[in-house]
């Protein structure tokens, strides 16, 4: 057994010290809204590690929630210390690994082909990023693992929003014969499947690319569901923005998201390079100006279908609309 004095220099102690861990950050939002323009700046600074794509596997596999062909609604009734422990463990996991030389040459090959994210951080002080429109649902179900954890939540004009999806959804069917089904659950989120795999309980349920208004009429439904999940968080750990403030007005906005993160001081100068520096939106489904293109992409009656979905569902829509200007950045 060693003499006691040989114990903190050999650092042989029992019990390690325990080191108290940033929460995660996590952003959401409908499809084709940004977070992954979003999610790609923010990790230029030195303490926000993106974790992974979207996770979406993960959340399936380890999680505890639907997240692939059927991203049910989950109000974290049914969160558990189990798969707060999982979700846990693969983050730790994948910051772990991002310290290795390999992840290190990725992230370069990536920052000097794709000019996005950064190859070195502060470990110590390090965040982890993760970014999934499939979370738009699951805000409660997340909060209920991460109870400290941050929520960045973006919304996109629901014109710009459906030009975008629908092309995103015919790129998807062209290639892949992927429908994308609106069921009549509560909150539910698109259920995603190839034509010959379409199982019988989704027979019947309007799905693109045959049914145009599906795609307006899921904005209304995710972002009230986002909203209306949000006024349950604690008002200090979550932020709501505007896709066009991100086109048009980056600077002030990410002056305003990383007052809300409230980063090491150290790094102060980093945030105001970050904030000045205008990126260009690469993630996009089609050249032209993301904030008017819809004009020319969208048909005339494809138009007048989305007109007609905000009257059908007004109030839903409304409310959307009225929370948006109450609580954006």
């Amino acid at each position: 057994m060693l003499p006691k004095f040989l114990k903190p220099i050999l650092k042989t102690a029992e019990e390690i010290p325990p080191t108290k861990y940033h929460s995660p950050i996590f952003i959401t939002g409908c499809m084709r809204s940004g977070t992954t323009f979003l999610v790609d700046k923010l990790s230029t600074h030195p303490q926000l590690f993106k974790i992974g794509v979207e996770l979406n596997k993960v959340w399936q596999e380890i999680g505890g929630t639907e997240t692939t062909t059927r991203c049910e609604y989950n109000d974290g009734s049914e969160a558990s210390a189990y798969h707060t422990y999982q979700m846990t463990r693969y983050i730790t996991d994948f910051i772990s690994e991002g310290k290795s030389i390999k992840r290190h040459m990725m992230r370069w090959v990536n920052k000097r082909n794709k000019q996005t994210g950064r190859v070195f951080y502060d470990w110590d002080q390090i965040i982890p990023v993760s970014k999934s429109p499939h979370l738009i649902n699951k805000v409660l179900y997340v909060d209920k693992l991460f109870p400290k954890a941050k929520f960045i939540f973006i919304i996109r004009d629901i014109y710009s929003y459906s030009s975008s999806l629908k092309i995103h959804f015919d790129n998807d069917y062209n290639k892949r014969k992927k429908l994308s089904f609106q069921t009549n659950e509560h909150g539910a989120c698109w259920s995603r499947i190839t034509e010959d795999n379409v199982p019988s309980n989704l027979n019947g349920f309007p799905c693109y690319p045959h049914d145009f208004s599906t795609i307006p009429s899921m904005w209304i439904r995710l972002n009230k569901v986002g909203l209306e999940s949000l006024q349950k968080v604690d008002r200090d750990r979550y932020l709501v923005i505007c896709y066009e403030d991100l086109i048009q007005n980056q600077e002030q906005l990410f002056k305003e998201i990383f007052a809300f993160l409230n980063l090491n001081t150290k790094f102060i100068k980093v945030e105001e390079s970050i904030a000045k520096r205008k990126v260009d939106l690469i993630n996009t489904t089609f050249k032209g100006n993301p904030l008017t293109k819809w004009k020319k992409e969208l048909t005339s009656e494809e138009k007048k279908i989305i007109d007609r979905v905000i009257e059908n569902e007004k109030n839903d829509y409304e409310y959307v609309i009225d929370k948006l200007r109450d609580l954006k950045a």
